[in-house]
């Protein structure tokens, strides 16, 4: 995975389709909010603070998920 921050309150993560296998997860996981979905976006948030420091909102938190062709997916928190 890797990561770019955007703004102090947005990061983007590319991961590659290798990544995606290793996690066993699809696009349709995370659209259908799967449990696997989540406990990947888990780690992909606690990755997130420790590599660029980003800040999780306590509360809510939107996510744009973009899926590049042959190359994996981005995801925007």
């Amino acid at each position: 995975m890797r990561f770019e921050r955007i703004d102090d309150k947005t990061v983007k993560c590319f991961i590659s389709n290798e990544e995606l296998e290793e996690f066993d997860i699809t696009y349709k996981d995370f659209i259908t909010r799967s449990e696997k979905a989540k406990e990947v976006v888990e780690e992909i948030i606690e990755q997130a603070v420790e590599e660029v420091g980003y800040k999780p909102p306590e509360f809510a938190m939107d996510m744009q998920i973009m899926v590049l062709p042959e190359k994996g997916m981005l995801l925007t928190l």
